[in-house]
């Protein structure tokens, strides 16, 4: 006998039955193991020793094994097959299955080299594997129709059903391959299958049997959600700034070279969505907020609020062990540990200068969360408070009356995160800049904040300095383009001294979202401008180019200066502010810009053309204002002049919504033609005081909502059409317009006075 035998007991359930027969089992086993998952396989419950006949080990199978076999999967809580040939060709092998059918066990397969297809069907190898059993137990066709049934109980992969869908064309001059596959997909339930292919899929496997198991996604999933334990119910939060929470703990997330934190992290982040632990709140931020500038709520990315899925926290809650997470609430500490306690919340009214010195106390601390709705009439941190935490990494002080931080929170060397938005901070101490592990800063609505340190520059592992005070700030530190690692730099103020000038940003190739640079009046040369390098920054997703004013002289240097300021072709927003050149840039009509959606034009005061935008391929909203030396608007503005006029390419085939605002020379729009603006869903004219022809709008069939608001002097000849799609029109301080204003079968149209 081996003397391996008997094997040593099973681990306590619940636990994972690996029924492979000890064939292949590629990383699966060891990647359960590794999770710390309970695990056995079939091949130590089935080790029968060398030196035995088939005849006895067919007799130790029937007797000794089988029932221990059987025992091991009733006590297991879910069973992983992995299905090969040679699995189906062994009959002991087959016996477990039919014991997991006949248990109603949760059924996890794994294909290794079999289709999921001919499984179902019991067709091609399946088939012949059956047809080799039936001849061998000839005696008992029972046990060989036992097998089959419960073959045919395994769930298939959800992909087959996926594939059948979506390639319903690929079957149509194949009507027998249809019905097979139909006949696969409804024969059955439909479950999670895989391939034993790599370890990502082993990964994967080990994921969904974790979960299916405590209830709790695996690590580092687990770990990542438990962090939301310091949330209060129904509290709501951002990707991207829960994602920074995590990179701020020290959470590595990056499963490949190249990859992000920040990419690894939403896409970690997703999956949790994916699995139903995030739900969206039902709101969202369907506009970046920046000063005063104009943004649009329609096709800008939506900055979605989320939540703990309310049917996931009772886990969080279950999974709260030894005190490391704490969620103080109405001021009872009670719950806390002094010693062990390392990530807390605070949610209540009235804190104190007692509350601060009870956390205090609490020298692990990690995180120190005071979230929405605490209250406070403490309008400084008491001087030592940061004295006694040495190990903190998140602070966030966000919607508190905290007006002064003292300058021992410079000593918390370890602190990557700190979020006081919407303070009345009205300076920050000098010594936060010695914080070099310092990953995000947040000052988002600190409208007492009129200066920020000199020193920022040294704050080198800086990745998200997130502010919308741009116009308040009379400068902008020096050197920031020594901050290699920044990717949120949400505004930069030109300067003319040495390390504010607009070349700071040469290097910052890794920034995202917004960056809006005002003070481009600082820009000294073409040379300069050229430099900042804006082409190469893949990543921004908008761009607003401000001027402080419009100014007359030097228009010709402002025209060289934003054609050098070209953004990258990936842009999805543009805004233009207060440009002073006769011209707007060449590269803004460029077709390259395929992924432009919104373009916003405001008081470009000196340019006497519309620009040719016609020919963006993606551009939805169109804003043009105060653009006082624009007298007409004609064909230039639907494609280049250098181009011909092609019938058979629509201009601004993607275009819903133009908006032309304050425009006091613009006499006349001439002509919009058949097929042009075929995607237009609202127009809206208004403040244009000189203007008295518009074009025929019968050809614009997706026009529903049509303004013209104080344009005294227009009228319409009668050959100006409504196209019938029109459902409403307003009119205002346009009195020969009136007549225009109809009915038109059951659409109402609307005038305004």
């Amino acid at each position: 006998m081996n003397p391996q035998w008997p094997p040593p007991p099973p681990p306590q359930p619940p636990y994972v039955f690996l029924s492979s027969g000890g064939y292949a089992m590629g990383n699966l086993y060891t990647a359960l193991v590794e999770e710390g998952i309970p695990t056995i396989r079939d091949n130590e419950t089935l080790e029968l020793g060398s030196g035995l006949s088939s005849e006895e080990k067919e007799k130790m199978f029937e007797k000794t094994l089988l029932p221990q076999l059987c025992t091991s999967i009733e006590e297991s809580k879910l069973v992983i097959v992995i299905i090969s040939i040679n699995y189906l060709n062994s009959s002991w092998c087959l016996e477990q299955v039919a014991k997991a059918v006949e248990c109603n066990k949760l059924i996890l397969p794994v294909f290794d080299d079999v289709d999921p297809i001919e499984l179902r069907l019991q067709e091609g190898s399946v088939a012949e594997a059956f047809f080799k059993h039936e001849e061998t137990f000839k005696d008992n066709p029972d046990k060989v129709r036992k097998w089959r049934e419960a073959i045919n109980r395994v769930p298939i992969s959800v992909g087959v059903a996926e594939a059948f869908f979506n390639n319903k064309e690929a079957f149509k001059d194949n009507p027998d391959k249809a019905r097979k596959w139909r006949e696969a997909i409804y024969q059955g339930p439909i479950s999670v299958g895989w391939s034993l292919q790599s370890r990502d899929e082993s990964q994967a496997i080990v994921g969904t049997v974790f979960e299916e198991l405590y209830g709790f996604p695996a690590p580092p999933l687990g770990l990542l959600f438990l962090y939301c334990s310091l949330f209060p119910e129904g509290y709501e939060f951002r990707k991207h700034e829960l994602v920074q929470l995590w990179i701020a703990q020290g959470f590595d997330m990056r499963e490949h070279r190249g990859e992000t934190m920040e990419d690894a992290g939403i896409k970690h982040f997703n999956t949790l969505e994916s699995q139903g632990f995030f739900v969206r709140s039902g709101r969202a931020d369907l506009k970046v907020e920046y000063d005063e500038v104009i943004t649009v709520p329609f096709y800008v990315t939506p900055s979605f609020f989320y939540k703990v899925n309310p049917s996931k926290l009772s886990l969080l809650e279950n999974n709260c062990s030894s005190a490391k997470y704490c969620r103080v609430v109405d001021g009872k500490f009670d719950e806390a540990s002094e010693s062990s306690t390392q990530h807390m919340s605070l949610i209540y009214q009235g804190i104190d200068e007692m509350a601060f010195g009870v956390i205090q106390k609490f020298k692990n601390l990690r995180t120190l969360l005071l979230l929405a709705g605490c209250q406070s009439s403490i309008k400084c941190v008491p001087a030592d408070f940061f004295l006694s935490l040495k190990f903190l990494s998140t602070l966030n002080l966000s919607g508190t009356l905290i007006s002064r931080l003292p300058g021992s929170i410079g000593d918390v060397k370890p602190l990557r995160y700190i979020d006081l938005s919407r303070t009345p901070l009205s300076r920050l101490p000098d010594s936060i800049c010695s914080l070099d592990q310092l990953q995000t800063l947040k000052l988002r609505g600190c409208n007492d904040l009129f200066d920020l340190p000199e020193d920022m520059h040294k704050l080198t592992a800086l990745r998200h300095l997130d502010f919308n005070i741009g116009q308040q700030l009379s400068d902008m530190p020096p050197h920031l383009g020594r901050l290699n690692h920044i990717q949120t730099l949400s505004v930069f103020l030109v300067g003319t001294r040495d390390g504010h000038r607009i070349q700071e940003l040469k290097n910052l190739n890794d920034l995202t979202g917004l960056l809006c640079i005002l003070q481009l009046e600082n820009v000294l040369s073409m040379r300069d401008a050229r430099e900042a390098n804006l082409a190469s920054k893949k990543h921004l997703q908008r761009l607003d180019l401000e001027w402080i004013s419009l100014f007359a002289e030097n228009t010709k240097l402002q025209e060289d200066i934003i054609d050098s300021l070209r953004p990258p072709s990936t842009l999805e927003e543009l805004n233009i502010l207060s440009y002073s050149g006769s011209k707007l840039p060449s590269w803004l009509s460029h077709r390259s810009f395929a992924d432009l959606i919104v373009i916003t034009l405001d008081n470009c005061a000196y340019c006497e053309l519309f620009p040719s935008l016609g020919q963006l391929p993606a551009l939805k909203f169109l804003s043009v204002v105060r653009m006082d030396a624009v007298k007409e608007i004609d064909q230039t503005f639907f494609r280049s002049a250098h181009e011909p006029v092609d019938q058979a390419i629509q201009a601004f085939p993607k275009l819903e919504i133009l908006e032309v605002d304050t425009m006091p020379n613009l006499k006349e729009w001439k002509e919009v033609k058949e097929g042009d603006l075929p995607s237009l869903l609202q127009l809206k004219m208004e403040c244009c005081p000189q203007l008295v022809t518009l074009p025929s709008f019968l050809h614009l069939k997706s026009l529903k909502y049509l303004k013209l608001f104080k344009c005294p002097k227009l009228v319409l000849s009668d050959h100006s059409k409504l196209p019938t799609s029109l459902e409403s029109l307003l009119i205002g301080d346009s009195c020969e317009l009136k007549s225009w204003c109809r009915k038109e079968g059951d659409q109402e149209l609307q005038l305004e006075r």
